[in-house]
């Protein structure tokens, strides 16, 4: 019998030109949550390094997890459900191991901010 694979909950952290954060949460009834913060490259500037936040909803079939952004107010930004209707955004998560390869067509960040790439797990604290 083989043991269930590991679940992909948790921190995962962009290094890198670019940094950023991801967490996938496992919202029950088959949906998985995900929080992309990041985008810009530090070199940039200090309002480069977080200037862009989003949050998906959607569904794990095997190693990836399709999902669509929806509306959030944080404290870094706000996206709104008609900011979803004029620009729907989608993202997909790919899982390899410890490790989360990020896509998406989120169009709604400032100038170069790109959530896009390899994130890896962060050690449980």
């Amino acid at each position: 019998m083989t043991a269930p694979a590991a679940s992909p909950a948790g921190e995962y952290a962009r290094s890198g030109a670019r940094v950023g954060t991801l967490e996938l949460r496992d919202a029950g009834n088959g949906e998985w949550t995900i929080r992309l913060q990041g985008g810009g490259a530090p070199i940039e500037g200090a309002g480069m390094v977080a200037d862009c936040e989003l949050h998906a909803r959607g569904t794990r079939e095997g190693d990836r997890i399709q999902a669509n952004v929806v509306p959030f107010d944080s404290t870094l930004m706000s996206v709104t459900t008609a900011d979803l209707q004029r620009r729907p955004s989608a993202v997909t998560v790919t899982l390899e191991g410890d490790a989360a390869i990020v896509d998406t067509d989120f169009a709604l960040c400032a100038m170069q901010a790109d959530l896009n790439g390899r994130y890896v797990r962060r050690a449980a604290r």
